[in-house]
């Protein structure tokens, strides 16, 4: 499976998949909308906290079915949210106005 799809190989799907059941509908749907803007297999599996091995099962349907193609690096790619840091200044603020709407009853 490593060979197929390592975990540093940058792929993309052309067309979403239709899943026939139910089973793993969620995380075939999950996949397939980080891989249709393309995306490295490590990143992605890192993203929707999967198992590598998952991530590589489903390159392999999908190559599988040749609905995938391998995509360069510099290739436009999923990029994962990035996490709001919430700095202590921040926190405070929110601590004191939380005081304040408590103590004039808002």
């Amino acid at each position: 499976m490593k060979e197929i799809a390592p975990e540093d190989g940058h792929f993309k799907i052309h067309m979403w998949p239709k899943p026939a059941s139910n089973v793993d509908r969620k995380t075939i749907f999950q996949l397939s909308s980080c891989f249709i803007q393309g995306g490295k297999v490590s990143k992605i599996a890192t993203q929707l906290n999967l198992p590598i091995e998952t991530v590589q099962r489903f390159i392999a349907a999908n190559i599988a079915t040749n609905n995938l193609s391998k995509i360069n690096i510099w290739d436009k790619h999923f990029n994962p949210p990035e996490m709001p840091q919430v700095t202590e200044e921040a926190g405070l603020i929110k601590s004191f106005f939380g005081k304040l709407r408590k103590k004039l009853g808002i």
